[in-house]
C-alpha cells in the first residue's frame, strides 16, 4: 500500500478523485495546509498542488526525490504566483509541469510537463485556468506509476525564465471571469 498526501487543492475537485479511487493500493491523505515534517516523512509521494505557502528548506533533504509540486506553467515561465494570468499577459509559452520542490520556487527539476494551445484568447482567465488544471490532471494520471516508481529521468530547468508573487498582481484585475482579450486590450 502507497500513501500519498496531496498539499493544497482538494484531489476531489478533479479527475484525480476517480482516478484514485479505482486504486485500491493507494492511501489519500489531504491538507491544506503544510503539516510537520515528521507527519510528512511517513508518505511515499508528497504532491504540492496550489499550496499557498512556499516549503521551508529544512523539509526539502529530508523529502528529497518524493517531493513534487503540480504547476500551471510550462516552466521555466511564470514561477510562482498567478501562472495562467502571466502567460496571457506577457505572452508566453502556456502549459502545465510537474517537477520536484527546490529550495527556489518552481526551479526544481522537470519531471513531466506539456504545451497547451489555445484556440484563442477570447475566453476568461477561468476558462484558462481551468483548461490548465484538466490538463494536469491528464499529464499526472498518464504518467502517475513512472512518478510513483521513479521511473523517468528528470530535467534541468534550461532557461532563466519568470517569477511572479502575489502581490504583483494588477490592481485593476477585478475577476477572473473577464474574457482575456478584453483585458489585454486595456493594458
Amino acid at each position: 500500500m502507497k500513501k500519498i498526501i496531496f498539499l493544497g487543492y482538494s484531489y476531489k475537485d478533479s479527475k484525480l478523485k476517480i482516478f484514485f479511487n479505482k486504486n485500491k493500493n493507494i492511501t489519500i491523505v489531504e491538507r491544506k495546509n503544510l503539516p510537520p515534517l515528521n507527519f510528512l516523512k511517513k508518505f511515499d509521494l508528497i504532491i504540492s498542488y496550489g499550496l499557498r505557502s512556499k516549503i521551508p528548506i529544512t523539509y526539502i533533504k529530508p523529502l528529497s526525490g518524493k517531493i513534487i509540486n503540480l504547476h500551471t506553467s510550462y516552466l521555466p515561465f511564470n514561477k510562482g504566483a498567478h501562472p495562467n494570468f502571466w502567460s496571457w499577459v506577457k505572452n508566453t509559452v502556456k502549459g502545465v509541469s510537474i517537477h520536484y520542490i527546490s529550495e527556489k520556487i518552481d526551479e526544481g527539476d522537470i519531471i513531466f510537463q506539456k504545451k497547451i494551445y489555445f484556440d484563442n484568447n477570447k475566453i476568461t482567465f477561468r476558462k484558462s485556468y481551468n483548461i490548465l488544471r484538466r490538463e494536469m490532471d491528464i499529464l499526472f494520471i498518464q504518467n502517475f506509476n513512472k512518478i510513483l516508481s521513479g521511473n523517468f529521468v528528470a530535467k534541468k530547468q534550461r532557461k532563466k525564465g519568470s517569477i511572479n508573487f502575489k502581490k504583483n498582481l494588477p490592481k485593476n484585475l477585478k475577476s477572473w471571469d473577464v474574457k482575456i482579450s478584453e483585458y489585454l486590450k486595456k493594458i
